[in-house]
């Protein structure tokens, strides 16, 4: 009769007639090797089939323990793992089993995909283990506008198209059955059943939405969870016989954008997208180009874009102050404020080469917010080139920086007048509309829209501009004139002077003709408004 001996068994026999022959026999010259017990194979000995959200890390981490032909463990033998249908993250693949017989992964981090995904673990000589793990979508953590922003309609009109956004989780996959709330906070409209639920491809869509009475931009906030997006919608209702386009600062949740839109209220486009503060909008003289500031951590740069919001370059990085931007007449430069030794100053950049040259007016004190004379040769600006107390007047001086004179001193109506700012040149080069400001309450400002002549002449006051907490040292905004010089769009603030709230949410671009019969606001929830010609 023949028998058959496991190898593990006649290793150890082999093992045990050697040592017992070199205990008879004295040692040798070449002693033999131990042979301990040979693995047969790796089991799992954490769970091989899970299920978790995409993106997860696997607990507990995967692991395998190699044991011999009669199920004792083997340390020392190599394990390698190796991801199979994954675009996971693994920490130490490679392992050699300890005296438990155990390796590891250190960590198995799931990839961003819902489905099935593998991790195979394999020992030479010996079959493999494979864990699995199906991924779920994980709970919603952002929303993506699909359609309906920036849409137009008239003031209490319905939008055309309903708002529609994707919920996703952190990789993106979509959410379904997702709660999902619309909710207006800009303008007083409504929408109509404001609140559903994501469908299968995590799409959810709004009611109608009805804009309130307001001019300008709307907004609408979708939530889920904590995860939002903002909806602008334009309402418009022009006042008749203006024409041309406006460029316009409107404030949203936590930034300012750019937008453009026909004095008609025809053509809103929005211009810019970047969260932050874009500011102090001047169109080119010949309309195709708008020149701004945009601000990050308290300080601003020079751009320029394309009338549609193209082409968008950086022309003088981290010099600016805002609402102090003016293109020349000629398009060649742009004047700007900046601050140079410790003063506040005026330089020009030209454009598009963006060399960087200072433009005046001299002196130890301030000058900003620059404009230009319609044929070139002169700018009117805010300041005290004299190094004096900082208050402000309206000086004009050459375009090489020479003959500083200056235009405002005392007038205006009102006994307390000593604040003046934004010169604007009429189109005629004629006459500088301004604004000026008298104190109230011993702290507070009132602000009115005036003229004078280019000669500093004072002609009429045109209009309010509004109350503004001069503790929150909040300038008035800037002015343009229309096209055809027959009036002036000014920033209108309507602040609460008795809780001294932030006035940023509740301006607007107001509009008054030279003989006052035509008055009323253009554009709600904006600032700071640029006007061109033509469409």
């Amino acid at each position: 009769m023949r028998f058959r001996f496991p190898v593990q068994r006649l290793t150890r026999l082999s093992a045990v007639c050697a040592a017992a022959w070199i205990a008879a026999c004295g040692s040798t010259t070449e002693p033999l090797p131990v042979t301990g017990p040979l693995p047969v194979r790796i089991e799992p000995v954490t769970p091989i089939h899970v299920t978790t959200t995409a993106g997860a890390e696997v607990t507990p981490a995967p692991a395998v323990r190699a044991i011999d032909g009669e199920g004792r463990p083997v340390a020392g033998v190599p394990v390698t793992f190796k991801l199979g249908q994954s675009a996971g993250v693994l920490a130490r693949p490679g392992s050699t089993t300890d005296t438990n017989g155990v390796a590891t992964v250190q960590t198995w981090t799931l990839g961003p995909t819902v489905g099935s995904q593998s991790l195979i673990a394999r020992s030479t000589g010996l079959a493999d283990v494979v864990f699995t793990a199906i991924t779920r979508v994980g709970p919603a953590a952002r929303i993506t506008r699909v359609s309906g922003n920036d849409q137009i309609a008239p003031v209490r009109g319905t939008l055309a198209q309903p708002l529609v956004v994707r919920v996703g989780d952190a990789f993106g996959n979509p959410v379904a059955r997702a709660l999902v709330i619309f909710r207006v906070t800009g303008g007083s409209g409504t929408v109509v059943a404001g609140f559903t639920v994501t469908d299968s491809g995590g799409q959810a869509r709004s009611g109608p939405w009805v804009l309130g009475p307001e001019t300008g931009v709307q907004q609408v906030r979708v939530e889920t969870g904590a995860a939002q997006a903002v909806f602008s919608a334009f309402g418009f209702a022009p006042l008749p016989g203006l024409s041309g386009r406006l460029a316009f600062v409107s404030i949203g949740d936590g930034d300012a954008e750019i937008h453009a839109v026909n004095a008609d209220g025809s053509a809103f486009k929005r211009l810019t997208t970047h969260i932050g503060l874009d500011q102090a909008p001047a169109w080119s003289a010949d309309g195709s180009r708008i020149a701004f500031a945009r601000h990050h951590e308290g300080r601003a740069s020079l751009y320029v874009m394309s009338a549609d919001g193209s082409n968008l370059t950086r022309l003088a990085d981290g010099v600016l102050r805002a609402d102090e931007v003016a293109w020349s007449p000629g398009g060649a430069d742009i004047a700007f404020t900046a601050l140079s030794n410790g003063s506040v100053t005026l330089f020009t950049v030209r454009n598009p080469d963006g060399a960087l040259s200072y433009l005046g007016p001299g002196g130890s004190g301030f000058a900003t917010q620059p404009s230009w004379s319609p044929d070139g040769r002169q700018l009117a600006f805010v300041g005290d080139p004299s190094g004096g107390d900082y208050l402000s007047d309206i000086y004009t001086m050459n375009a090489d920086g020479s003959g500083v004179t200056r235009r405002t001193q005392g007038f205006g109506s009102g006994p307390d007048v000593h604040l003046y700012f934004h010169p604007a040149w009429s189109p005629d080069g004629s006459r500088i509309a301004f604004v000026y400001g008298s104190i109230i309450n011993n702290e507070d400002m009132r602000f009115r829209v005036a003229i004078m002549s280019a000669e500093g002449v004072f002609l009429r006051d045109l209009a309010w501009a509004g109350d503004i907490p001069f503790r929150g040292a909040l300038s008035p905004g800037s002015l343009a004139w229309s096209p055809d010089g027959g009036g002036i769009a000014y920033s209108f603030y309507d602040c609460d002077l008795v809780t001294h709230l932030s006035c940023s949410k509740v301006s607007s671009v107001n509009y008054v003709s030279l003989d006052g019969s035509q008055q009323g606001r253009m554009i709600t929830n904006a600032q700071n408004p640029s006007w061109r010609s033509g469409s």
